[in-house]
């Protein structure tokens, strides 16, 4: 268990990963007595072990988690003490990062987001103070915050638009600036990934200019980042026709380019509604390849990838009378997507999650009839099938799933009723 059991509804669990196995798991949790109220909370790794977790912080002033990272190991900011145990035996201990947190801030007769902070929590466990770098916001707000090896990127999407900033090693965030500018009810759906050479890239969903708001989003864009900056030139990917939208996205490192994943979805001249999982290459020319099957109803496309340019797909599909199943497509490095591989049943309410480590070792886990399920796959063939985690109970919701650099993996996901919890399993590598 990695959080103790509360009456308060939880949001579902991000993870961050560090050097030597060190992970630490975030969470929002929903006010009991005014739900439109939300608390964000982390609980930071506890050593350097990943199934070992500290008390959950709560984060004074946050009303929403949208990130976390680990800075660099190589961002302490002061020559480390050297342990009694150091000194006898003459190895210096691994060195434990600190965990940068951005979250989401407004005053208490708003709802959030009107703000966006960053705080340190260092290895000592000690938080640091707030501070803001987007200020100006106005209702739903987003974010992701990249790990890179020179200092993480926050990408925060609101309904006024995109904005990215650039911290260094240590930690200091730069100027924010904004990638896109909106005006839609609804802000921009967001994809982050590290590149090759500590590059970025961030992809992001738009309007077509001039139509009337509430409107669906039919264009995808995207933008490169070098290995010290931010993102800054906006590139077309596509613009759907008229009458479709764009659902989710999802971007992963290929070479030393990227894949683009998203779902889109139509209603065709009979009225029947269609849902499909595509992907495409950012280059010059993105060539759109379907990779869920036609007939299927897609949703929620997950995409991974290891540092050989292997990758892994998911998502949900589900038929006509509604039941659902964890789908997976998987692409090696010199190859086209499979054929969609079924993994199990999965509840309509939920969503598969995928994470590929640095070998090529793929995991898939996802919800089954409140259960916790897992299967494991090489890039170019399933080596597992289903199973059931023992250490799940009945109730799970919302999993995410990750791998550390150590190779060993670790899933958590919300768990209870009543009462809810976050739990986790840890998958060695």
């Amino acid at each position: 268990m990695i959080s103790a059991a509360t009456s308060s509804d939880l949001l579902p669990p991000q993870l961050a990963f560090g050097p030597d196995g060190l992970a630490s798991v975030g969470f929002g949790l929903i006010d009991e007595v005014d739900p439109a109220r939300y608390a964000a909370l982390v609980a930071p790794g506890n050593g350097l072990v990943t199934n070992a977790f500290a008390r959950p912080l709560r984060l004074p002033g946050a009303e929403q988690l949208l990130g976390l990272a680990y800075l660099p190991v190589s961002a302490r900011r002061s020559k480390p003490r050297r342990s009694k145990q150091a000194s006898r035996t003459g190895v210096t201990p691994p060195q434990v990062p600190a965990l940068e947190l951005l979250s989401g801030t407004s005053p208490s007769d708003l709802s959030c987001c009107t703000a966006v902070e960053v705080r340190s929590l260092s290895a000592a466990g000690a938080l640091g103070p707030a501070r803001t770098i987007i200020k100006g916001l106005d209702g739903p707000t987003s974010g992701q915050l990249l790990p890179l090896p020179r200092g993480p990127l926050a990408v925060v999407a609101s309904v006024n638009g995109l904005w990215v900033a650039r911290a260094s090693a240590g930690g200091r965030f730069g100027a924010a600036r904004m990638l896109s500018y909106s005006q839609d009810d609804e802000p921009p759906v967001i994809a982050t990934s590290g590149l090759s050479g500590g590059r970025s890239v961030v992809a992001w969903t738009a309007v077509v200019p001039g139509q009337t708001p509430p409107a669906a989003p039919q264009q995808i864009f995207y933008a490169l980042g070098s290995a010290r900056g931010v993102p800054t030139v906006a590139r077309l990917v596509l613009t759907l026709p008229a009458g479709f939208s764009v659902q989710n996205l999802a971007v992963a490192p290929r070479g030393s380019g990227a894949t683009l994943a998203w779902v889109e979805s139509w209603y065709d001249a009979a009225g029947t509604f269609h849902s499909q999982a595509f992907a495409a290459d950012l280059t010059a020319h993105p060539m759109p390849v379907a990779v869920s099957a036609p007939g299927v109803l897609a949703t929620g496309a997950s995409l991974s990838a290891d540092t050989r340019g292997d990758q892994a797909m998911t998502w949900q599909g589900c038929d006509a009378a509604g039941s659902c199943t964890a789908d997976l497509a998987l692409r090696p490095a010199r190859g086209d997507w499979s054929a969609t591989q079924t993994l199990g049943t999965l509840d309509s309410t939920d969503l598969p999650a995928v994470a590929e480590s640095s070998g090529g070792k793929v995991l898939v886990a996802w919800v089954s009839q409140g259960q916790v399920w897992d299967a494991e796959a090489a890039p170019t063939r399933l080596l597992r099938s289903s199973r059931r985690l023992a250490s799940a109970g009945s109730s799970a919701a919302g999993v995410a799933l990750g791998f550390s650099a150590t190779g060993d993996a670790l899933a958590a996901w919300t768990q209870g009723l009543a009462t809810e919890s976050v739990d986790g399993a840890r998958f060695d590598g």
